[in-house]
């Protein structure tokens, strides 16, 4: 395939494996270091974000607004979004909304994400080890059956779930005493 160009840089032949976000601990910053020397040769890990991921072979673009973020998703193959705390992660949403497969770690909102799409079950590791998300990542790239019916999950599950303007008419409901909010299983009644 040709070389993918994004403004002044462009990027090696082969799929673009994305991490967009905060390089920190609890994003998964760790394992992402691990990451370039676990994917396949022809594959490049792309960082967008306010920090740069300083290891060989990692494309660092620094952070991006949303036409290239609309772009980036759009040349990539693959999301990587290793985690240790997910609250509701715009980038996970980003990238689903995008037809963008992703590979992550369960939890936080990844867990509610599976219990609403089982079909993205098999690209969530059970635990945050480089090799596990490495080895997910390889199996989208070289399954694209398997990518693009995890990817059509990850848009389900947006326009169910995170639709801007259902959730703020929920909201003005709840806010406005026609809603209620829902207990948890197990509270007190």
């Amino acid at each position: 395939p040709p070389s993918v160009h994004h403004d002044a840089v462009e990027f090696p032949d082969g799929p673009i494996v994305l991490f967009a976000g905060r390089l920190e601990y609890r994003k998964g910053a760790d394992v992402l270091r691990a990451l370039p020397r676990l994917l396949p040769a022809e594959a490049t890990l792309v960082v967008a974000g306010p920090r740069r991921l300083e290891v060989p072979g990692v494309v660092n673009l620094g952070h991006q607004g949303p036409d290239r973020m609309r772009d980036l998703f759009a040349a990539a193959a693959v999301s990587a979004q290793p985690t240790r705390h997910e609250g509701s992660s715009y980038a996970l949403i980003e990238a689903q909304d995008a037809g963008l497969p992703l590979v992550t770690c369960r939890q936080g909102h990844v867990a509610e994400m599976l219990d609403r799409e089982p079909a993205l079950r098999p690209t969530v590791i059970p635990r945050l080890e480089a090799p596990l998300l490495a080895d997910r990542l390889r199996l989208l790239l070289e399954d694209r059956g398997l990518a693009r019916e995890v990817a059509e999950a990850g848009e389900r599950y947006v326009r169910r779930h995170h639709d801007a303007a259902d959730m703020a008419d929920r909201y003005d409901a709840l806010l406005r005493g026609r809603g209620t909010w829902r207990r948890s299983i197990g509270s007190a009644a």
